[in-house]
């Protein structure tokens, strides 16, 4: 499986700021969420939601080049 810190580029970085100001990912901070990407997903005990960070996860999967292979 791809490690999430290869799904990291401008582009998702942008549109991950933009979906976290909406709301997209509830209690979950932009500097969080890089911090969740960057450590592949392995974070010591944050008190984040769960549920918000499979969420973040799936997105960036599903942005990911090896989505489609």
């Amino acid at each position: 499986m791809t490690r999430l810190s290869e799904f990291i580029d401008d582009e998702t970085v942008r549109d991950l700021r933009a979906r976290i100001d909406s709301g997209s990912f509830p209690g979950i901070p932009f500097k969080n969420a890089m911090e969740f990407l960057l450590s592949d997903g392995i974070m010591s005990e944050s008190g984040l939601p769960v549920a918000s960070l499979l969420e973040l996860e799936d997105w960036v999967r599903a942005r990911g080049p090896s989505a489609s292979d």
